[in-house]
């Protein structure tokens, strides 16, 4: 109780002494951060201009192909920015589709003359065998592969997208589900005997962890998984498995049924198609590849969209070359687009002091 006691005197007495400092002109002068006379004032808020370039957004009916920010030195030119841009841009348009899928190939395999001289067989193991009308595999190999050999329509050697539906009716015939896959190789180039992988393409197929659907691809010799996806294998049973492949995008179906949707590597543009084993038997007793049609699109999530390459027009309205500082540069596109719709894509330019 006595210390209780000593300790408030003592609060008291600072207490006094503060009142009296006070009191006799002992006042702390008005604070540098805005406070005065014990009345706290806010700065003011610095607000970015809204109308600024650099704090605009691009209106754009359409998706335009992205252009990477740049870093210029005060003093560089809106003349010189904008020849450092680029003049055409690829812009996505949703549209209706027209026209009937055409065939472009097919074969039974029933004859081994016209096998020859249609495809181009990579079997050095030498299990590849076309009896009974069908390509099948008589013992596990890694390095059975076997393509369309340079067809018009695989379009290689171009820059153009090669787009086509491939279906085959394909069958596992070990008793077992498979380990590994076999399957259909597509927009693939640079096919060779030396591995399972020696190709550039892009892979769907029926195997991997117990029977699933493996989409994946090979370059320069390297696999890369893509996907796996589950569904009810039954061996000896045959499937129709087709890809459907429209320039940027593919989507698979097994017996008709949408599986896996998804981006072609930006590296195959074109290429011919074929099939493929991994260590697994198995045997395709159709094959065939034909046209894009209007109702291939429905099985792609945006339906039907056409990619052009249009030209653009930049501009910057408040650009100054002497001031360093973001810049918003407009890329307009008015040609080629639907009437009563626009395109516009935004680049930020940093302008930067000359170190």
């Amino acid at each position: 109780m006595k210390n209780t006691t000593k300790k408030i005197f003592a609060m008291l007495l600072a207490g006094t002494l503060a009142v009296s400092m006070v009191a006799c002109g002992g006042a702390e002068p008005p604070a540098d951060d805005g406070t005065t006379a014990g009345v706290t004032t806010k700065a003011p808020a610095v607000t970015a201009n809204p109308n600024s370039s650099a704090n605009k957004k691009p209106v754009s009916d359409f998706e335009v192909e992205a252009v990477k920010n740049k870093i210029v030195t005060v003093g560089t030119s809106l003349e010189d920015i904008i020849a450092g841009l680029p003049t055409e841009l690829e812009v996505t348009i949703p549209g209706e589709a027209s026209g009937v899928s055409e065939k472009l190939y097919s074969t039974d395999f029933s004859s081994a003359d016209t096998f020859a001289s249609e495809w181009t067989a990579c079997d050095e193991d030498g299990v590849l065998s076309l009896d009974g009308g069908k390509f099948a595999t008589t013992a596990k190999s890694n390095r059975v592969k076997a393509y369309v050999t340079d067809p018009e329509w695989a379009k290689a050697d171009s820059v153009d997208f090669a787009n086509y539906a491939i279906k085959a009716v394909i069958r596992g015939t070990a008793e077992e589900a498979p380990t590994n896959n076999f399957g259909i190789i597509f927009r693939a180039s640079n096919v060779t005997a030396s591995g399972p992988d020696s190709y550039d393409g892009m892979y769907v197929g029926i195997g991997d962890n117990n029977g699933q659907l493996c989409v994946g691809k090979a370059y320069d010799g390297k696999w890369t998984s893509i996907k796996n996806i589950d569904f009810d294998y039954v061996a000896n049973q045959d499937y129709t498995l087709e890809v459907i492949v429209y320039n940027e995008n593919f989507v698979v179906l097994l017996d008709g049924t949408v599986m896996y949707e998804g981006e072609v590597d930006p590296l195959m543009i074109n290429g011919t198609v074929g099939l493929r084993t991994f260590e697994q038997l198995f045997e395709c007793s159709e094959f065939s590849v034909r046209t894009v049609g209007a109702d291939d699109f429905n099985h792609f999530e945006a339906g039907y969209v056409e990619v052009k390459k249009l030209p653009v027009t930049w501009t910057c309205d408040d650009y100054d070359a002497n001031k360093a500082g973001r810049y918003g540069f407009f890329g307009t596109i008015t040609e080629g687009l639907p009437e009563g719709k626009q395109a516009q894509v935004k680049v930020n330019i940093t302008v930067r002091e000359a170190s």
